[in-house]
């Protein structure tokens, strides 16, 4: 089996994160703290810093690009899922 890239691999700290569905509208806690927190706590600098080695191809990359790509990404993801579970209830 082929292996992703070691950029895009997890520590087994991130896969133990606890997944609790107790927040508004059904988003998941951990999004509302750990994602939220995260971004709010980036000053303009932290904003405008390049994301380094760790961002591979995209390392002179700002972080902001990084979160509005992020951020995207999920409504793109998310409006595809809710197409889906909607298909799937009005099958009956």
């Amino acid at each position: 089996m082929p292996r992703e890239p070691r950029r895009l691999r997890r520590s087994r700290q991130d896969l133990r994160h606890p997944l609790s569905h107790h927040g508004s509208a059904g988003t998941p806690c951990y999004v509302r703290g750990y994602w939220h927190d995260g971004i709010a706590a980036l000053d303009e600098d932290g904003l405008r810093r390049p994301l380094g080695p760790k961002g591979g191809d995209f390392a002179g990359d700002p972080m902001a690009a990084l979160i509005i790509h992020i951020n995207r990404e999920v409504m793109h993801h998310g409006g595809e899922i809710c197409l889906l579970r909607d298909l799937y209830r009005s099958q009956g």
